[in-house]
């Protein structure tokens, strides 16, 4: 629906009924249209705590001198029920200290070894790691 630009010679009360006109035509146009919003949410996945053992100083387990000390360690619950090459071990439920890299024993009841680069993601699964 639009309007007609005024005419020469029209009274101020038909400019004024033009211009009252335009501007309901423009509110009813922005009520009409009102402008859309996007709200996006990220949840993560909660933390599981796992006691683990880590075998530090370099070792490689399944020699006779490499000694495993006792580790908190936490992971997403996916990854705890299935252990796979990428998933990710923190030593807080915060998320902010990754897991040391080395040598980690499973907890799943599946004999082997994890070992964990330093940015705490598991890059190997075996049995009895070769040094």
């Amino acid at each position: 629906m639009g309007t007609s630009n005024a005419q020469i010679g029209w009274s101020q009360e038909a400019k004024l009924l033009q211009e009252i006109t335009k501007q309901l035509q423009r509110a009813v146009q922005v009520a009409g249209n009102p402008p859309i919003t996007t709200t996006t949410t990220t949840t993560t996945a909660p933390l599981v705590l796992i006691n683990g053992n880590y075998y530090s100083g370099g070792c490689v387990p399944c020699e006779s001198a490499c000694i495993s000390t006792p580790v908190n360690l936490y992971m997403e619950q996916a990854c705890i029920d299935i252990i796979t090459i990428g998933c990710h071990i923190y030593l807080d439920l915060e998320r902010t200290t990754n897991a040391s890299e080395g040598y980690y024993d499973r907890w799943d009841g599946v004999g082997g070894i994890l070992y964990v680069d330093a940015n705490g993601l598991v890059l190997n699964i075996d049995v009895c790691p070769q040094p």
